[in-house]
């Protein structure tokens, strides 16, 4: 049942309760590391996986192909298959990505190739998939006047857990004579998993509800003044009633050619579609996958590790923070 109507100014404040806006920040930048993760990981230990799988040069340099396409098609389905996912439920959508996640890793343990291509693949799935939730949870649970700020936190707290995914290289062994033996690679790609399970749990018992504004587009109004009680101060009943007449559905509906043609929207989807390109093409990429072979080629035996690290670490902080 609609509650009763009241009078609301078009601007209306509110305030976020902060701990509750600081815990899912720090929950989505923790578990956002997947995407960065998932392209820096082959970079640690692709030397082990090619030593313990015997590769000739020519299998090596396919193999490894197929590692890094197969994550980057799984990222692009994820994302695509999650922009129409999160109309199911902005939280479904998150633990489904966790979930998928638990299931890469699984998939990655064996010592077999094939299932190794195709936990890659499912990884980035789960990278996709989050990529397309993880933002609008911080839109739809952010009062409007500190939706930048929260952004910016967010996109730094991303950047953030960059170094820590690089630092991780303590656990791969520098002492090429135990390559065909260790198990460093099976923890090193196991690492997440206590991400996920952080995001799972945080999700669960702490975040506990779907975003206001999704839960009104549904009609699930007690649902959605619940969730206003657990996220927002002040009275519960005037921010449902702002969030209702400022709410609407159609933006998850609209369509890939209404995105492109549209006069709502072109403007909004050019500008979208450069930035990812010059994202896509600013070399952060190739840099965050190779890097380490990179310092290898240039000083050979002599690679100053820690340098490599920390000059690797400060363009993966300056990147995403700038």
């Amino acid at each position: 049942m609609l509650p009763k109507k009241e009078k609301v100014d078009a601007d209306f404040k509110y305030k976020p309760r902060w701990f509750f806006i600081t815990f899912l920040i720090v929950m989505l930048s923790i578990q956002s590391l997947h995407s960065g993760y998932a392209m820096g990981t082959y970079n640690r230990i692709g030397d082990i996986i090619s030593t313990q799988f015997n590769w000739t040069p020519g299998q090596q340099q396919t193999y490894e192909g197929l590692i890094s396409a197969l994550l980057v098609l799984g990222i692009t389905f994820g994302r695509l298959f999650g922009a129409k996912f999160i109309n199911k439920g902005r939280k479904l959508c998150l633990l489904t990505s966790v979930f998928v996640g638990f299931v890469a890793i699984g998939l990655m343990m064996p010592l077999n190739i094939y299932i190794f291509l195709l936990g890659r693949f499912v990884y980035g799935v789960s990278a996709g998939l989050f990529s397309a939730v993880g933002p609008r949870y911080v839109e739809e649970c952010s009062p409007q006047q500190y939706l930048s700020l929260f952004f910016t936190l967010y996109t730094f707290g991303i950047s953030l857990n960059k170094p820590f995914v690089m630092m991780a290289d303590l656990l791969i062994p520098s002492d090429k004579s135990v390559f065909p033996t260790t198990n460093a690679w099976r923890y090193f790609i196991l690492l997440p998993a206590a991400f996920g399970l952080f995001c799972l749990v945080g999700t669960l018992f702490i975040v506990r509800y779907d975003t206001p504004m999704y839960l009104i587009t549904q009609r699930r109004y007690t649902e959605a003044k619940e969730a206003i009680k657990h996220m927002f101060e002040g009275d519960p009943d005037k921010i449902f009633e702002y969030m209702r007449k400022n709410t609407s559905s159609e933006t998850d509906k609209v369509s890939f050619k209404s995105a492109i043609i549209d006069p709502r929207y072109r403007r909004g989807t050019l500008v979208a579609m450069t930035c990812a390109l010059v994202l896509f093409t600013n070399g952060i990429y190739p840099i965050s996958s190779y890097g380490d072979r990179l310092f290898k080629k240039m000083f050979g035996k002599d690679d100053p590790t820690w340098t490599s690290t920390l000059t690797l670490n400060t363009i993966a902080i300056a990147d995403p923070t700038a």
